[in-house]
């Protein structure tokens, strides 16, 4: 049963007033009409800017892959493309709901993430669509933030007064708001972190400063109510925004159903002897690319829970480790190395972290989707992260996590892994707090999955401020419950009798 004192947890106050404690939180200023001098002062400011780090190859190799996918041919231009690209990521936002509605069901009813993905081929995989629809969304995203830091780029260069071409995403979204009147909110919502990029952008261009990213904007009365009107008629909302026969565009529910086969093969051999340490009295977890070499949590002992929290830091993070301190809690951080490979970024609270006795580990250096890379750019985000991580904090981390689980059971990849003496580390409680913005809903969601398994480990994300929220609401209930926290360093220590590994780096 959940708690009585958590569950009467307002998590919308708790959320605002988390917000509010953030200097940076709040709307993007809104650009005042220049005169001739404030024309002048903003080129002045923009000519300080240094420009934004863009590999611009890469971005140019994504969109084409967005081509290939949507079938617009390489004669129309960008513009038309990142329209298509906005209505899919309507899509995807639709879908995730409705397999989020079907998820919590299944939830509900004691099933677990062990058990979703342990699936037969040519059965339906719920859990891999979801990490397959995830993929997707941000894939999108990050190349359309992209294409607007290479716009940022070229007015730096040309010594332009204005980015006009920033201004083309918004009316895009306007756009598609008039053609989609009572699905404003759903469509605003879906582009939000798109949109935001971009204003930060063009603010930060005018004001002759380094860009900061916008934070989030939540009504959670809204959230809910767009949720509501998605899981009410599954599959209306996606095939509104999903391109009519013989348009051009990515169908969604199609693209899901083609890829995730790949993701579902991947999870259920994950799974399928995830609980069966090697039966020896020494060492049974070290980097390996056999099970020895991945712990998903499923053969921790009885009562025991590992907190992990990936992407960071970030400025939320600060609030997480806070709420850590509160409740005497240790957690390991599966941290991007581009998040602390600058001191523009967030070094000090990796620091941080590791002052406190948390575990640091590493989950890629930018988060791609580490088997669609070639062989230089798997190592700058494997190698490369580990080497940022020495570099930083003077330290090599022990566990890696791939961005989505993409590549677990690519020997490889795994590889390429050991090889760094890392244990790759999965989860076994997923909080889907990636895409739910409300933190009632994650706390809860969590706990079933808690009080299914028994043990394992729990995955949030420390750059969401929802998931502040509901991670400090699910430490008020584990630590009522009396459970076991820990680092994952100490988990495997006891599991492997008090035995640290031994491992030589390849050179």
């Amino acid at each position: 049963m959940i708690s009585p004192s958590v569950r009467s947890v307002a998590p919308w106050i708790t959320l605002a007033l988390f917000l509010s404690s953030c200097s940076t939180v709040g709307q993007a200023p809104v650009r005042q009409p220049a005169s001739a001098a404030s024309a002048a002062s903003a080129a002045s400011g923009a000519s300080s800017l240094k420009k934004l780090k863009v590999n611009e190859h890469l971005v140019r190799t994504q969109w084409q892959q967005f081509r290939n996918w949507s079938g617009i041919p390489s004669g129309k231009g960008d513009a038309e493309l990142q329209s298509t690209l906005l209505k899919t990521l309507v899509q995807t936002y639709a879908k995730a709901d409705e397999l989020v509605g079907e998820l919590d069901r299944l939830f509900d009813s004691g099933v677990t993430v062990e058990q979703l993905v342990r699936t037969r081929p040519g059965e339906r995989n719920l859990y891999a669509e979801f990490m397959s629809l995830r993929a997707l969304k941000e894939s999108i995203e990050e190349g359309i933030k992209q294409r607007s830091e290479i716009q940022f780029n070229e007015a730096l260069e040309a010594d332009s007064t204005r980015v006009v071409a920033l201004d083309q995403l918004e009316s895009q979204s306007r756009k598609l708001m008039e053609e989609h009147p009572e699905q404003e909110a759903l469509i605003d919502l879906a582009l939000e972190e798109v949109r935001e990029h971009a204003r930060s952008l063009k603010t930060g261009y005018l004001e002759g400063r380094i860009p900061d990213e916008a934070p989030s904007r939540f009504d959670l009365s809204r959230i809910r109510k767009v949720r509501r009107q998605i899981q009410s008629h599954p599959g209306e909302t996606v095939r509104a925004f999903a391109p009519q026969d013989g348009e051009a565009g990515i169908h969604v529910d199609r693209f899901i159903k083609k890829v995730q086969s790949q993701t579902a093969g991947e999870l259920s051999a994950l799974f399928a002897k995830s609980d069966r340490l090697p039966a020896t009295d020494g060492i049974k977890i070290e980097p390996s690319t056999t099970s020895s070499g991945n712990i998903t949590g499923a053969g921790f002992p009885k009562g025991v829970w590992a907190l992990t929290y990936d992407d960071g830091p970030a400025r939320t993070t600060g609030t997480v480790l806070d709420n850590l301190k509160k409740h005497d809690i240790k957690a390991t951080f599966f941290m991007l190395s581009q998040q602390i490979d600058s001191a523009k970024k967030f070094p000090e609270v990796a620091a941080r972290e590791m002052k406190e006795g948390h575990d640091v580990a590493s989950h890629s250096y930018s988060h791609p989707q580490v088997p669609k890379l070639a062989a230089s750019q798997r190592a700058r985000e494997i190698g490369g992260a580990v080497k940022v991580f020495e570099q930083v904090l003077g330290k090599r981390p022990d566990f890696f996590r791939l961005p989505y689980g993409a590549g677990v059971s690519v020997p490889s990849i795994r590889a390429d892994i050991a090889q760094e003496c890392m244990v790759h580390a999965f989860w076994n409680v997923d909080t889907l707090d990636w895409h739910d913005k409300d933190p009632e809903l994650i706390y809860q969601r969590s706990v079933k999955q808690v009080e299914s398994l028994g043990r394992g480990i729990i995955l949030f994300h420390d750059i969401h401020a929802q998931s502040v929220v509901a991670s400090e609401m699910l430490m008020r209930y584990l630590k009522e419950k009396g459970v076991r926290l820990v680092t994952l360093s100490e988990v495997v220590k006891e599991i492997n009798g008090g035995n640290s590994w031994s491992c030589t780096p390849v050179k």
